[in-house]
């Protein structure tokens, strides 16, 4: 058995980019083996197929969503933690802002048509909703939270706003107008 020339990792990262860009259903096969450099055999052997693959990509997406929010759970005030997953989310240079969220594209796309798949993407953004509830929560207990809503009310106010924020950034909304946009949707915990 030949060994692997290849990195699994660095074709996973490949194909990540290119269904970003393109969505599930259009890329064919011959768009993955273009973007990975991979030969069918290689391609199959590693990866299975298509859907598999994908599936792969959401799940590296959401762990790449997991370190995002991982910014909320450092000793900083609730704001300036709060502007660093913003920060990382959408201004990194990782980032793909025209592309938008694979995870949001995923539901919008696959609703309807394949529901595991948009149910593994919703489930994602759950985690990270979720997440926020505990920064809201602890950001309460710290006393740097000014607001009487809840923080289960919070984190699904912000999660709505991050998703619609995606698709602004994928309209082609410019940087300056994003961060207006978060400026605005922070003052919602002062008052």
């Amino acid at each position: 058995m030949r060994q692997k020339t290849f990195d699994p990792d660095t074709a996973r990262l490949q194909a990540m980019n290119l269904f970003w860009k393109k969505g599930y259903e259009s890329c064919s096969m011959d768009d993955l083996l273009n973007e990975t450099g991979l030969s069918r055999s290689s391609f199959y052997n590693t990866f299975g197929n298509k859907r598999r693959l994908y599936e792969s990509v959401l799940e590296h997406f959401g762990q790449l969503s997991t370190m995002a929010y991982q910014t909320l759970h450092t000793d900083k005030p609730m704001l300036d933690a709060l502007n660093d997953f913003f920060q990382l989310t959408f201004f990194s240079p990782a980032m793909k802002l025209k592309n938008g969220c694979l995870l949001v594209n995923t539901i919008l796309e696959q609703q309807g048509n394949d529901e595991a798949l948009s149910n593994m993407a919703s489930n994602k953004l759950f985690e990270v909703e979720q997440e926020f509830e505990h920064f809201f929560v602890r950001s309460k207990k710290q006393n740097q939270l000014k607001t009487t809503l809840a923080p289960s009310q919070l984190a699904a106010y912000f999660m709505t706003f991050i998703k619609g924020l995606r698709v602004a950034a994928r309209e082609g909304k410019s940087v300056a107008e994003l961060k207006t946009s978060i400026k605005t949707a922070t003052l919602i915990l002062e008052h």
